[in-house]
């Protein structure tokens, strides 16, 4: 087995674990109280930490286009990413920082911010001092319409996999 996924496989399963066991515990909103501003493109603001392989944070941009996907349940987004080393005197600097662009697909039963539950992936660019074509997989929990916890599991090029915990706030 790769040694690179000896290392980071437990990290992956711990951040899905918790995606999944909390799903349980988010509500659906009922079909009387759906919201027509999320049918219409809306930005969120992502910002979490890297805990496997080396602590970094993350902070980020998505643009959500409901009415964009590729059938029901599913809709598009476009991450903006950008990543820094907590452990590297030039912090944010070009050394060491990465900004990341993903095209996605995300399911969402139940609606955009609306299910208890989304699920994606996507691929892309990541520029730094790796660059070259990335990709991530991601799940996450919807505690409202506008709050919703993350987690990911980035695939930056030539580099180790990377477990991300996120908190995202929608701007609707």
């Amino acid at each position: 087995m790769n040694n690179r996924l000896v290392h980071t496989l437990p990290a992956v399963l711990s951040a899905g674990f918790l995606v999944l066991s909390a799903a349980g515990h988010a509500q659906t909103a009922p079909p009387a109280s759906l919201d027509k501003k999320l049918d219409s493109p809306f930005a969120a603001f992502r910002a979490g930490i890297v805990v496997s392989p080396a602590p970094n944070v993350d902070v980020g941009l998505d643009f959500t286009f409901p009415r964009l996907r590729i059938g029901p349940a599913w809709t598009s987004r476009a991450d903006l990413e950008f990543s820094a080393r907590f452990d590297s005197p030039s912090f944010g600097s070009r050394r060491d920082a990465v900004i990341a662009l993903s095209l996605c697909q995300v399911y969402t039963p139940g609606g955009v911010n609306r299910g208890r539950y989304f699920a994606g992936g996507g691929l892309g660019g990541s520029f730094g001092p790796r660059s070259g074509l990335s990709g991530k997989v991601f799940a996450g929990v919807n505690l409202s319409p506008i709050v919703s916890v993350e987690a990911e599991s980035q695939f930056p090029p030539n580099a180790r996999v990377r477990a991300v915990l996120m908190l995202r706030l929608s701007a609707l």
